[in-house]
């Protein structure tokens, strides 16, 4: 069953997100397992947007761990990050 991950990020910017697009290869292509991904500013103007879906819940989880230690290297430390998920049917 797919998944959808939304993660918002505040006071993120453009630049900041790219650099973590870049490191993480999303720049190129999709990771393994990932159906869509699209990213922007939220209707705040300062949170980042970060929406993405997943052919598994695992396929999700095993590429946040990845992407975590450069989302630490990245982000303000008062990023606060907050993710959620969804099944789809």
């Amino acid at each position: 069953m797919a998944i959808v991950v939304l993660s918002e990020t505040p006071n993120m910017t453009s630049e900041q997100y790219d650099t973590v697009a870049t490191e993480l290869g999303l720049s190129n292509s999709l990771p393994e397992g990932c159906l869509a991904h699209i990213a922007g500013l939220g209707p705040d103007g300062s949170t980042w947007r970060d929406i993405s879906v997943w052919e598994s819940g695992d396929q999700a989880k095993r590429f946040r761990r990845c992407g975590r230690p450069w989302n630490e290297r990245v982000l303000p430390p008062s990023g606060g990050r907050r993710q959620t998920g969804r099944r789809t049917s």
